[in-house]
């Protein structure tokens, strides 16, 4: 199942690929009233299935595990809730195996988030 992400007035959201180039169904994720900033998507928790991570504005970070099922997200906060989140970029930081997530904010210094790799435990700042 193809995920995009999109941005729209009312809040964040998950478009669903129908398999024909159509995408008739949208899942709303977060909080609507956070302006979502930057948005990633990537393997955060090993399971092969797509998750999100949305830098908000204001209000902190989110990443958005997927349940499996591609309709249904867990959010987990993630970072320090300190200054906008403007990108976000994942990638293999510690060639652990795992995605990390790197993020470009303003009013605060750039950060690499380092994943311990499973949904029950958070991901971490780096030293």
């Amino acid at each position: 199942m193809d995920l995009i992400v999109g941005d729209e007035r009312s809040g964040t959201s998950v478009l669903i690929n129908d398999g024909l180039g159509g995408f008739p169904e949208a899942i709303r994720i977060g909080d609507p009233k956070l302006v979502a900033y930057a948005i990633a998507v990537g393997h955060m928790n090993n399971d092969d299935y797509l998750d999100v991570i949305v830098g908000y504005s204001s209000g902190g970070s989110r990443v958005f595990l997927n349940d499996r099922t591609g309709i249904r997200f867990d959010e987990l906060p993630i970072g320090d809730g300190k200054g906008s989140v403007y990108g976000i970029a994942i990638g293999d930081m510690n060639s652990d195996g795992i995605s990390d997530v790197i993020m470009a904010r303003s009013d605060a210094s750039n950060t690499i988030f380092y994943n311990q790799g499973s949904a029950e435990e958070s991901i971490h700042p780096g030293p």
